[in-house]
């Protein structure tokens, strides 16, 4: 029997985590069964290294940028024109907002890098991109303004720039970037209203700056504010757009990438994980992602994760055949488990689950 580990990120664990320990865990507890690890990305922590790990041996090389005083973990490839890097990354080692990444991108230009792959999930900013701009442009990141706009347009224009994102939510609006920062980022109402605010004012900027482009099948304006993921890393997605960057969904990107619908088709069995298993992950995520394509090649697919918030309609609505959960199912955890006690925890599950999935062959029976 073969089984196909392909989760997202658990928690604090990124995807390559998380893949190594349910692999390991799963072997343990079912030595005859064959485990291949494909982990998938969600444009978060990870997602670089998964990426990189697609090209030929010896064709990417880790590296750490310097820039804004900070050390930014990439990998670029060996003749330095290719690039993949986590926003994420870029703002947990720099000062918050979106600079650090812009500093970065500006130094793999400089370099001789075109080609970027950018993941925008799981970042803090709310910023719309304006430190982005800024630190292109070479100019103070309170208030860029359209020339600051115009410059760091100059500057990308020769790149080829795939904005990675797990959410299709406009730039604007109740369900654009700032008012979801609620419920995700823990942001007042107060101050996501205030934040919409400066977003329009930030929006009439970059429109004076960047003309928009025009489809040319339908003749009509193409609006960055109003692109499915333009909201994306408290509205970084919309000014990446605005600067000719491709908005990518990630797990899309990431299954093409590693080639998940033939890893699944030579498979008996898919795992996957996530952290918390709710309505927000029945769409634009691995989790979807991996359980549609197990179903379109009729295997089954199971799921390990952290907390499980979903009944069995909408688990059955992604066509999978199991969910297993850390805590029971349709608690909340007070406080998030340590990342060390997290990987404890799921490996315990994960060697559950396979003694159900994969039970050792019994010599009584043929």
């Amino acid at each position: 029997m073969r089984v196909l580990v392909a989760p997202g990120r658990v928690g604090e664990l990124s995807p390559p985590e998380v893949s190594r320990i349910v692999a390991t865990a799963w072997r343990e507890a079912a030595p005859h069964v064959e485990i291949e690890a494909l982990p998938q990305i969600d444009g978060g922590i990870g997602t670089a290294s998964v990426l990189a790990a697609t090209s030929a041996p010896g064709d990417v090389d880790a590296t750490v940028v310097e820039a804004h005083g900070a050390r930014v973990p990439a990998f670029v490839s060996a003749d330095g024109t290719r690039a993949w890097l986590d926003a994420a990354e870029a703002e947990a080692a720099g000062a918050p907002g979106s600079g650090t990444l812009g500093a970065v991108v500006a130094a793999l230009a400089d370099a001789g890098a075109h080609t970027l792959s950018i993941g925008l999930s799981s970042t803090a900013a709310l910023d719309g991109g304006r430190g982005f701009v800024a630190a292109l442009a070479g100019t103070p990141a309170h208030e860029p303004d359209a020339d600051a706009v115009r410059r760091a347009a100059e500057r990308v224009a020769g790149l080829r720039i795939s904005a990675l994102v797990d959410t299709d939510r406009q730039l604007l609006g109740f369900q654009g970037a700032s008012f979801s920062a609620v419920e995700e980022l823990g942001v007042t109402k107060e101050a996501a209203q205030a934040a919409e605010h400066a977003m329009g004012q930030w929006l009439d900027v970059v429109r004076a700056a960047v003309p928009a482009r025009t489809d040319l099948l339908a003749g009509t304006s193409i609006r960055p504010e109003r692109q499915p993921g333009a909201g994306a890393a408290g509205g970084l997605g919309f000014l990446l757009a605005a600067l000719g960057a491709a908005l990518v969904p990630a797990p899309a990107f990431g299954a093409r990438a590693t080639g998940l619908a033939d890893r699944i088709a030579a498979s008996d069995l898919v795992v996957t994980a996530t952290g918390i298993f709710d309505w927000r992950v029945l769409e634009h995520s691995v989790l979807a992602e991996v359980a549609t394509a197990a179903g379109a090649l009729a295997r089954p697919a199971v799921v390990l994760a952290d907390e499980v918030h979903v009944g069995r309609r909408e688990q059955m609505s992604l066509g999978l055949q199991g969910t297993y959960s850390i805590s029971r199912s349709g608690w909340m955890r007070p406080e998030p488990l340590a990342v060390a006690e997290l990987a404890d925890e799921l490996a315990r599950l994960t060697r559950r689950v396979a003694g159900t999935w994969t039970p050792a062959p019994r010599p009584d029976v043929p």
